[in-house]
């Protein structure tokens, strides 16, 4: 009942709201690891875990982006604003330093990793926009297009 209600809550903000000025395309993957790599895995971890070197000392921990369940719950709009604006009363600052495309990017790498796992899901998954895309999390996608299976929006 109440994830009924947030979810069209959701919908009629994100309705709303002004559209989110998406990425143009992102950067390249090696790119986008070795800024992972200097930007976020003192906290996250290497591969994202949130077992970062730093991780110890930081109270709440860092998010763990290897954690399916939480990963099936978030979106990729929620990362990038995590990415650019922070989270109070944590340890996760703003990069307002990096670009919206080097901050898109980092977005759509960690919203990735607790799907990296499992075998390749085919692509071709034409009537899942973009904006669908970041604004939703997986399950909401996979709730909302009857014909789109979880494991398929996983593999988006």
């Amino acid at each position: 009942m109440i994830r009924q209600m947030s979810s069209s809550l959701r919908g009629t903000l994100l309705a709303l709201m002004p559209q989110s000025a998406l990425p143009d395309r992102l950067l390249p993957k090696t790119s986008v690891k070795q800024l992972f790599k200097n930007q976020c895995a003192s906290c996250h971890g290497e591969s994202g875990g949130g077992d970062g070197v730093l991780a110890a000392q930081l109270k709440p921990a860092p998010t763990d982006f290897s954690d399916k369940a939480r990963a099936l719950n978030r979106s990729l709009l929620g990362l990038y604003d995590a990415i650019s604006r922070g989270i109070d009363e944590t340890a996760m600052p703003a990069f307002d330093q990096l670009s919206e495309q080097e901050r898109w990017s980092l977005a759509f790498h960690v919203g990735s990793l607790a799907f990296q796992s499992g075998p390749p899901v085919p692509s071709g998954v034409s009537n899942v926009t973009l904006q669908q895309l970041v604004n939703h999390n997986p399950a909401q996608l996979a709730a909302d297009l009857p014909e789109v299976t979880l494991q398929t929006v996983e593999g988006l």
